[in-house]
């Protein structure tokens, strides 16, 4: 039996949750092409230009505007696609002063993002549809990125912020990557970084989730209601980590495998700017100076990995 203080505190926490939802209604906008910063405050690019001083992530090929909406945050931004049911990328500004707080976690809080125009949007229950090999929620930015308030944790369980991971490499390597990140953002000063789902060349790994209830399905001349059985979450082969750190002057970029492996064999996985905006189709900081542009994107840094970090 659930004491009535218990009680009376979740439902409290789940009115001030909803609150935060209802906050995050925003209009709907398209991803801002560049970003003006002027004396360190937003002349162009939208509140979440300052995650992205130097650009948003932007596609070679250019965007399918109909299936993506770009989504901004408190502490992270992102493009939505709806084609695959998971964000093509998300950028995020590291700080300690983020990290480093005594603010307690919240509690698991997966649901669908309040902010995105889409009646059809993946909820957390599709993870269990369709889902023969494990599939797991895996938070692309990590919650720790944003400890030191409730809100910025909570907006971390959006669907937008969710892909399918491997559950041993989210639980055992991709949790390790995350907290090096915030080790290095100790170490190095604030880290601008970009996550993204890979799917080699075009093809996902797996699908699950449903694509709709009550669905009108037509077989040849005749249609009946019923539920569509076609999943419609793609499944990433891959997931990208571009972390920048201004301070250095450096750049880390990770292309990991969505799949188990030895955390130990990490270091293996780096790789160049060049190389991932080859692989993913997205160019990234196209507001860099031409040479300096040119220079990060053949460099790999030389960051040490802690596989051992345990974070309060």
């Amino acid at each position: 039996m659930i004491h009535n203080s218990i009680k009376g505190a979740i439902l409290l926490s789940a009115l001030l949750l909803s609150a935060c939802d209802k906050r995050d209604d925003v209009e709907l906008v398209p991803a801002p092409e560049a970003v003006v910063l002027n004396n360190g405050n937003v002349q162009e690019g939208g509140s979440c230009a300052t995650l992205s001083p130097w650009g948003f992530p932007q596609h070679a090929s250019g965007e399918t505007l109909r299936i993506k909406q770009y989504l901004c945050h408190n502490d992270f931004a992102l493009l939505y696609n709806s084609s695959s049911g998971v964000s093509d990328w998300i950028v995020e500004k590291i700080t300690k002063e983020k990290i480093d707080s005594d603010y307690p976690y919240i509690e698991d809080n997966f649901r669908r993002d309040p902010a995105l125009h889409d009646e059809n949007a993946i909820s957390p229950e599709e993870y269990n549809i369709s889902n023969s090999k494990g599939w797991v929620k895996g938070i692309m930015t990590g919650v720790g990125d944003y400890k030191y308030t409730k809100k910025s944790q909570s907006q971390a369980y959006y669907m937008t912020n969710v892909a399918p991971m491997n559950s041993y490499m989210y639980e055992n390597v991709y949790s390790v990557l995350n907290k090096n990140i915030r080790n290095w953002a100790r170490s190095y000063g604030d880290l601008y970084v970009i996550t993204a789902p890979i799917y080699y060349q075009g093809k996902p790994l797996d699908y699950l989730g449903n694509k709709a209830i009550g669905a009108l399905i037509v077989e040849g001349t005749k249609a009946s209601l019923g539920e569509s059985g076609k999943a419609r979450i793609a499944v990433p082969t891959h997931y990208l980590k571009v972390i920048f750190s201004p301070k250095l002057k450096q750049m880390m970029v990770y292309i990991i495998p969505n799949q188990p492996f030895d955390v130990k064999s990490l270091p293996a996985y780096k790789t160049t700017l060049w190389n991932a905006e080859q692989i993913s189709g997205y160019k990234f900081f196209n507001q860099f100076p031409a040479s300096f542009k040119n220079q990060m994107l053949y460099q790999i840094a030389n960051w040490p990995i802690n596989y051992n970090i345990v974070e309060k």
